[in-house]
């Protein structure tokens, strides 16, 4: 991650010289050579890839600065100041010919020095997707080239809204050897600023809301246990479900594909789609290994009576399985909730992150309550009611967890948050169309019922659709914080 203090250097650069040349921020560089800002790089890798993106805050242009930036790119022996200084020259007078034109997902190819052998004078202008896409790549093919000196019209952090400007096929920060122009300012790590209150306070409100909501529901629950069940399970899992699947395919999936760069655009969607099956089974693939190192069904228990009624207890063996998949799977269900909601408010925002939080109280009120008659009823948990809800709070704190992990770590790499996301909507996808869905196809009996259900859905989808309309991509909290509006959100 680039430096505070150089960030906020290049920030006073282009604000310093804005009053000269194109308004942009070029100043007497841009005049007297065509370009404004260049930089160094090692490139012991094959492939690299160079972005710009539409910024918050530009009415023209689609948020693009420009619609698209002259760059020369040049092989360079290695990315010391001097190699640098040496091309420094040559670059403005490649600036002066007729620049190739690349469009977005195209390669560029280092050029050798007008000054060499070989060498020629070659430019290329880059055509962002104005209107098209938010965030323009292109590719850069450095095979066999040890080193690059890139001159831009632009400095590229003028381009940057969560996205660093250079970063290797493995999504990862590449930053300048060195730069021109020259900052004298000291290298300072910059920190993902860690929202510990905002994060853990909205877990704990999570966890709360939907135990009081389930203590509050068990009145209710035990006498529509037994005289209207069907309503109950089919409008509180179908508004569940609007809900899981809205914040999934409105936000999440959606900011996946932003977050995952490769030169190899299908690697990119293998990754994606990957991480959403790998979502999708989890919750199978957990209950597959409870069910493994459970002890096989052995022989059944003593039938006892309550209340003058025999109630038929199923075998010991089966009940342990019952809770122990019910448990361990509410358990992991609310620490992948945890991870998400704290994922949202470190590198998206505040809209975003009560957002997941409102989803995940939905959909956990109905699962928790689902969980309560599983576990209460005698011929699968037989649980005491206390009991049920003790186990079902104590389970529910793994979304506590999942926040503090997720904050204590700090700064996430880029593609590591686009899987995250990606296997979050999985998750989210398989609760909402598995799980929820399946109890309201298998409870309903009659069509008003099910045009209730239907209401309950569209309820729980417009809830989050709406709060989530404005959102556009998540942005990483120190990008508030950075002058120039640049940061990214991760290592590197």
């Amino acid at each position: 991650m680039r430096s505070l203090a150089l960030s906020i250097g290049m920030c006073m650069l282009a604000t310093a010289a804005a009053g000269v040349g194109h308004g942009h921020g070029g100043g007497h560089i841009e005049a007297e050579s065509g370009w404004e800002w260049a930089g160094s790089f090692d490139t012991p890798d094959n492939h690299y890839v160079w972005q710009a993106q539409a910024v918050e805050g530009v009415e023209d242009n689609h948020g693009y600065v420009d619609p698209s930036m002259k760059m020369v790119i040049f092989s360079i022996p290695n990315s010391t100041e001097e190699s640098l200084h040496a091309v420094e020259e040559e670059a403005g007078h490649s600036f002066d010919v007729n620049c190739t034109e690349v469009e977005v997902n195209e390669y560029i190819l280092p050029t050798i020095p007008a000054n060499l052998p070989g060498g020629v004078e070659y430019c290329y202008e880059l055509h962002f997707a104005v209107g098209i896409n938010p965030t323009s790549s292109f590719f850069i093919n450095t095979t066999g080239v040890a080193a690059v000196a890139i001159f831009a019209q632009h400095v590229p952090v003028e381009f940057e809204r969560d996205m660093h400007y250079f970063k290797d096929v493995h999504g990862d920060d590449i930053e300048p050897v060195h730069e021109l122009p020259e900052s004298e300012e000291a290298e300072v790590e910059a920190e993902v600023p860690r929202p510990w209150g905002t994060v853990v306070g909205a877990a704990i409100v999570v966890n709360l809301i939907t135990f009081t909501g389930v203590v509050f529901a068990v009145p209710a629950c035990i006498k529509m246990r037994t005289t209207y069940p069907v309503v109950l399970f089919s409008l509180a899992n179908a508004f569940a479900s609007g809900a899981l699947l809205a914040a999934a395919f409105f936000m999440m999936l959606y900011e996946a594909t932003h977050m995952l760069t490769d030169p190899k655009e299908s690697f990119s969607a293998f990754m994606w789609g990957a991480l959403i099956l790998t979502g999708f089974i989890t919750s199978s693939l957990l209950e597959v290994v409870v069910q493994a190192i459970m002890p096989p069904a052995s022989s059944p228990d003593t039938a006892n009576t309550k209340d003058g009624i025999q109630i038929e207890i199923t075998q010991k063996s089966k009940r342990v399985r019952v809770l122990s998949g019910v448990l361990v799977g509410d358990f992991i269900h609310n620490f992948v909730d945890g991870l998400l909601i704290s994922f949202a408010f470190m590198f998206c925002d505040a809209t975003a992150g009560w957002s997941i939080a409102a989803s995940t109280v939905y959909h956990e009120f109905a699962q928790e309550v689902s969980d309560y008659l599983v576990l209460t009823d005698p011929k699968q948990g037989n649980l005491s009611t206390p009991m049920a809800l003790l186990l079902n709070f104590l389970s529910g704190t793994s979304v506590i967890w999942g926040a503090i992990i997720m904050v204590g770590m700090g700064d996430v790499d880029i593609r590591a948050q686009g899987l995250l996301l990606a296997f979050g909507g999985g998750v989210y996808i398989q609760i909402g169309a598995t799980e929820c869905m399946n109890r309201v196809h298998s409870s309903v009996n009659s069509n008003m019922l099910r045009f209730a259900a239907f209401l309950a859905f569209a309820a729980g989808a417009i809830s989050i659709g709406l709060v989530l309309y404005d959102h556009e991509h998540c942005v990483p909290a120190e990008a508030e914080l950075d002058a120039h509006g640049h940061g990214h959100g991760h290592g590197h």
